[in-house]
């Protein structure tokens, strides 16, 4: 086989080699394309390269989830624990959003904290320990008696002011309950007289003009003369003089003559009460 014969054979073997290599790469570029998630705020995905540039989300992320600290561990552990947990979580976007968004400054303040609390009591012996905990104890007890008796004196109080309140509202509503009684008394007792003074002038109609003036002579004469006809009525027509009282002469005449007067005056009293009752029938 000549030279140039073999050049070609290997040309083409060295192709047939590349051409299924390039499909499968250009497949999996195209499915891991389609796979990829999306992360908060645009994120990129990150591997164990990331590891110090990401040094203060996975502090604070061991923090929280493992109550471990990085100073605590070797540094496979750390790595391990980066890239098997805490990549993976993040490149599925399972973190919370603030490891993405920017941790606050408050968050990383008190992860701090939390550490420095933290090796303080890790380098101090089994004493200091119970009588920390004792104290801590101590104290929580304290804190919540105060916070008990706190809470039932800001029961009491608005409770008492309630009840002050409620009294309050209580005299008033009454004492408009009492006001509007009277008013509808009041009401009521104006509408019976309009009602009676409707009723009468039905029955009864009032004189106008001259009969009006009529009228109201004859109410002056009553009155003027009431009283001497009063005690004409309440003579009763029967006037004994002295003579017939002491026993003089003359005595049956003058009896018989004022026992006729008497009846003269019923009979003028009768007539007037008839001519007031047929008055009254006419107007009606």
């Amino acid at each position: 086989m000549s030279r140039d014969h073999r050049a070609k054979d290997r040309s083409e073997r060295k192709h047939t080699r590349k051409s299924p290599s390039r499909k499968s790469s250009r497949r999996d570029n195209e499915s891991s394309s389609r796979h990829k998630s999306k992360l908060p705020k645009g994120a990129k995905k990150i591997t164990e390269e990331d590891y110090f540039l990401l040094q203060k989300e996975f502090r604070v992320w061991l923090a929280q989830t493992k109550n471990k600290y990085v100073d605590d561990l070797s540094t496979d552990e750390a790595m391990d624990l980066f890239t098997d947990e805490f990549a993976r979580k993040w490149n599925r976007g399972k973190l919370s959003k603030m490891f993405y968004e920017g941790l606050p400054d408050a968050v990383v303040e008190q992860t701090k904290r939390t550490r420095h609390q933290w090796g303080f009591v890790a380098k101090l012996g089994e004493k200091e320990k119970f009588e920390l905990a004792t104290a801590k104890d101590s104290v929580d007890v304290a804190t919540k008696k105060k916070n008990l008796l706190t809470s039932d004196d800001k029961v009491k109080g608005p409770k008492k002011e309630d009840d002050t309140n409620w009294t309050k509202r209580r005299f008033k509503e009454d004492e408009d309950d009492r006001e509007e009684h009277r008013k509808r008394q009041k009401l009521e007792r104006k509408r019976e007289r309009e009602y009676r003074d409707v009723v009468m002038d039905e029955l009864a109609p009032k004189a106008t003009g001259r009969e009006a003036q009529i009228d109201k002579r004859h109410q002056l004469a009553d009155k003027l003369h009431g009283a001497a006809r009063d005690r004409e009525e309440a003579r009763d027509g029967l006037d004994l003089s002295d003579d017939f009282l002491m026993g003089g002469r003359g005595g049956d005449e003058d009896l018989k003559r004022r026992m006729a007067q008497r009846d003269v005056a019923r009979r003028r009293k009768q007539e007037e009460q008839q001519e007031k009752l047929a008055g009254l029938k006419v107007r009606c």
